[in-house]
């Protein structure tokens, strides 16, 4: 075996790099299908073929790859909060694609929210700090919106963080139910839940 790379139980090899995101793609499915705490290090050293030993090589604590794995997901939130955000020019128009990018997020990296908002509790406390942080910086992000809605005279005077919320519980709740090979795509389920948002369900 080289020290340039390790091979897989496949047999393919891999550089550093690659073979962390191997043990993250290993941890991932683990972590989805049986859960955090049903997991151990042994379970994935065993699914990447490598000895534990091995694996502290890339990741310490088995806690160092649950946080990778948030970490990523909450990063890729913000990005795309962050790109829906600046492509739209009315408060409105921002939050609908706020909305549709949150949904897409969710839709695309199921395994990962589920991990997040299953797991994420079980962080150490200043990774648990660290990851809370960012989402708060998501939840400003959509109230900034919402409360320009309301300062033009847009929004019922509703209090922002309800409506900041019930936005984003819409959003995230898809992970449980929504299936994208389904008779509703996620065009139609994105505006059926604006609608919702802005207009309720009655006619």
């Amino acid at each position: 075996m080289s020290g340039n790379g390790t091979t897989t139980p496949s047999g393919l090899r891999l550089n550093p790099n690659e073979r962390r995101e191997h043990i993250l793609r290993a941890a991932l499915e683990a972590f989805h299908t049986k859960g955090y705490g049903q997991t151990s290090v042994r379970d994935l050293a065993d699914a990447v073929g490598m000895s534990i030993a091995g694996m502290y090589h890339y990741f310490a604590a088995k806690d160092d790859i649950l946080f990778a794995i948030i970490e990523s997901a909450v990063d890729r939130l913000l990005a795309e909060l962050t790109a829906a955000r600046d492509s739209a020019e009315t408060p409105e128009a921002r939050i609908r694609t706020m909305l549709a990018a949150t949904v897409r997020v969710v839709v695309e990296n199921r395994a990962e929210i589920r991990i997040q908002l299953d797991n994420a509790d079980k962080l150490a406390p200043e990774r648990r700090e660290t990851i809370r942080d960012r989402l708060r910086e998501s939840v400003r992000m959509v109230r900034a919106e919402f409360e320009q809605l309301q300062l033009a005279g847009q929004l019922e005077e509703l209090d922002l963080n309800v409506v900041t919320f019930a936005m984003y519980g819409m959003a995230n709740w898809v992970y449980h139910w929504y299936d994208p090979d389904g008779p509703v795509d996620m065009e139609t389920l994105t505006d059926q839940l604006a609608e919702i948002l802005f207009h309720g369900v009655l006619k």
